[in-house]
């Protein structure tokens, strides 16, 4: 096993406990109110997504549909942290626009990653069309 397959794997860990926490938040605590269940289910796929990312099965989902799902969930948290209406005023709505911040960088980071896949050139295809793999020949 390589090193970055180790890091992999450690991250996957790692990312599939945070979302194993997140659906035992969302959908086991009966005291906590709707928004905060949406919340942790939110965080719960979120994890899950990154448990996914390095893995060459989590690079082949579709990736617009998770820009989409992302962007929707940074624009509840930004709705959340407007509306909330429990607790400090300021601390839930730093925590909301945290999470808010985290799931438009999920947003940003699928459309990259889709935007980088067009024209028939992958990351990975970019990455090895070199002089040594033909593209550039010496004289």
């Amino acid at each position: 096993m390589s090193a970055p397959d180790v890091v992999y794997c450690m991250l996957t860990v790692l990312f599939v406990a945070a979302s194993i926490h997140g659906l035992r938040q969302g959908l086991l605590r009966q005291e906590s109110g709707w928004r905060s269940r949406v919340d942790h289910l939110l965080h719960a796929a979120m994890a899950l997504a990154m448990a996914a990312m390095p893995w060459s099965w989590g690079r082949a989902l579709p990736l617009m549909p998770q820009t989409a799902f992302f962007a929707a969930a940074a624009l509840w948290f930004c709705s959340t942290a407007v509306s909330h209406r429990r607790g400090s005023r300021r601390t839930t709505t730093a925590r909301s626009m945290q999470a808010a911040a985290g799931m438009a960088a999920m947003a940003w980071m699928s459309h990259s990653m889709a935007s980088s896949s067009h024209g028939g050139h992958t990351v990975r295809q970019a990455e090895h069309s070199g002089p040594q793999a033909g593209g550039i020949r010496g004289r």
